[in-house]
């Protein structure tokens, strides 16, 4: 949005990343690879262009929870992961 002049779209979708939560409400599993790539590097990438503080810590959070699929034998993460266990 920022590349592309949209910046009253952007404070507007900071509002929503602001209240994001990234427990999902069901028992699923969220594939690890897929997630890191888009969630954690989209809000890596916004935050570098941007500095917004919120898109940082959004994304500290997000490994916070996406962290314990390193909890394996070799180190290599789990193919997906479930953020509520």
């Amino acid at each position: 949005m920022l590349l592309m002049g949209f910046d009253d779209e952007f404070k507007r979708a900071l509002e929503l990343v602001k209240k994001t939560k990234f427990i999902p409400k069901t028992d699923d599993y969220a594939p690890f690879f897929e997630t890191v790539i888009r969630y954690l590097g989209g809000l890596m990438s916004a935050y570098a262009l941007s500095g917004e503080p919120v898109l940082l810590d959004k994304a500290d959070e997000l490994a916070r929870v996406l962290s314990p699929a390193f909890n394996t034998a070799t180190g290599f993460p789990y193919y997906a992961v479930n953020p509520t266990s």
